[in-house]
């Protein structure tokens, strides 16, 4: 029995007793003999994928769900190259309308990355105050307004934003919907920390502090996680957060963080205080580099259970259960040797990962058509240049067949090594990768320094400068 299944039977039996019944049904012969599953996200911090609800659809194309829960949620399926969205509200029925099928193509099928494209699932006699069609009406408004005026956003240059915020409140004003209001309010409220450059004690101060915390809504979470990425390394860095990693290291404990935060006029309300400790918890398994950023996975799992054990609130407690689980039994950790993987190079010739000797590996993987990983080899082709003596730079491409990556290199004149993941389908398990890019750094000796190093860039530079340091 898989660890998602079982985490989905101990979730469903302890909330069934106090959540309602939601039904999904529709028609689609497109579908006839499939079985569709619809997923949820056990928390909106590590976002780990559950299954809710699965069934057959039939020999007449008719198919029905039966959901139990007693929050408004976001759910989604995967059908062919489709991740099919929608939100549902408790003691609701909903019939939907499923796209067309499209199923991948045989290269896609075994691709662990393979990029679906997001469709909205119609609802049949929605009207405009249903909260599908209200969070659709704004998401159209939001994400248009947001893509042409991003960058004067950002640099506090966009002066119709306020005009806007007035002019799509206005529109929604009759609306009386609790969560789709909380959606709007924290999606205009990260618009104004963009636009103001505001730090995150200000906006802890006046946007979340004493305010409810909504778990479940997507908005909400969304600002909640890009606020307190990285807490401890925020924090830690400022006058009065300079304690928290002793708080961790040496005490292991929840309340002593929580009395560092209490220096801070904005971290005064103990129950947002747990909900961005937790984030803090989450992030530092992620970023977590030795001598610069550092945190010891034993301490972190130790205060991991502090919140366990005394936290009151049980969508906190899910979330201290959910991070230690993502972050635990793992095989890349820090101090480990690397996995020994053998796959073919450029060349046709099998190489294992552990076959580079006498310089720090920095590992890349990526995907030809990806355009941030492309932005990224341009960097590490000038990286190879400048740290040729003390870095060897290997990048794993997983997404497309041999003779596509041997074709882009001679395109891009890329002159490093270059491995193929055919040979181990499953690299992405083995070696962890939940998005792409993604990059691991090797000390000269095999052993695993950052399990989820930097990209190339500033922050890379900084660290691995660090780690040179320290390592004389």
């Amino acid at each position: 029995m898989s660890k998602n299944l079982i985490t989905f039977i101990i979730v469903f039996f302890s909330i069934i007793a106090y959540s309602q019944n939601v039904t999904i049904s529709g028609n689609n012969s497109d579908y006839i003999g499939d079985s569709i599953t619809f997923y949820t996200y056990n928390d909106l911090i590590c976002k780990t994928e559950i299954p809710i609800a699965a069934c057959n659809v039939d020999k007449a194309g008719n198919f029905s769900f039966n959901i139990q829960t007693e929050n408004t949620i976001f759910i989604y399926a995967y059908l062919g190259i489709y991740k099919a969205e929608m939100y549902i509200e408790p003691n609701k029925n909903y019939t939907i309308t499923l796209p067309a099928k499209k199923e991948k193509e045989g290269k896609d099928i075994l691709n662990p990355y393979f990029n679906y494209t997001d469709v909205l699932i119609g609802i049949a006699e929605s009207n405009k105050y249903e909260l599908n069609t209200l969070i659709r009406s704004f998401d159209f408004f939001y994400d248009d307004y947001l893509s042409i005026n991003f960058n004067k956003i950002r640099q506090g240059l966009d002066n119709k934003l306020d005009s806007f915020i007035f002019g799509i409140k206005r529109y929604f004003k009759p609306v009386d919907h609790q969560y789709f209001k909380d959606y709007m309010k924290y999606k205009l409220n990260y618009l104004d920390y963009l636009s103001n450059h505001k730090d995150y004690k200000y906006i802890t101060q006046y946007f979340f502090k004493n305010q409810p915390i909504l778990y479940h809504n997507v908005a909400y979470m969304e600002f909640f996680n890009n606020l307190y990425k990285d807490f401890f390394f925020e924090f830690g860095n400022s006058k009065n957060g300079k304690k928290i990693k002793e708080d961790i290291v040496l005490a292991k404990s929840p309340k002593a963080i929580q009395k560092t935060m209490d220096l801070e006029v904005a971290f005064s309300d103990k129950t947002l205080n747990n909900m961005i400790i937790l984030k803090g918890l989450h992030d530092a398994f992620i970023f977590n580099i030795p001598n610069l950023y550092h945190y010891p996975k034993a301490q972190l799992n130790q205060t991991l259970d502090s919140m366990i054990i005394l936290s009151t609130i049980p969508e906190q407690k899910l979330i201290a259960k959910d991070i230690k689980s993502k972050f635990n039994d793992k095989p890349l950790v820090y101090g480990k040797h690397l996995p020994d993987i053998t796959l073919l190079n450029q060349d046709s010739i099998e190489t294992k990962l552990t076959s580079f000797q006498d310089k720090y590996v920095y590992i890349s993987l990526t995907m030809t058509n990806c355009v941030p990983c492309q932005r990224d080899m341009l960097l590490i082709k000038k990286y190879k240049e400048k740290y040729k003596r003390t870095i060897e730079f290997v990048t794993i491409v997983i997404n497309e067949d041999f003779e596509t990556m041997t074709n882009f290199i001679k395109k891009n004149k890329y002159d490093w090594t270059f491995l193929h993941y055919g040979l181990k389908k499953d690299i992405n398990k083995i070696l962890e990768v939940e998005a792409i890019p993604k990059y691991i750094l090797i000390d000269p000796y095999g052993r695993i320094i950052l399990p989820s190093a930097p990209p190339p860039g500033e922050k890379f530079i900084v660290a691995f400068r660090k780690i040179l340091k320290n390592a004389k």
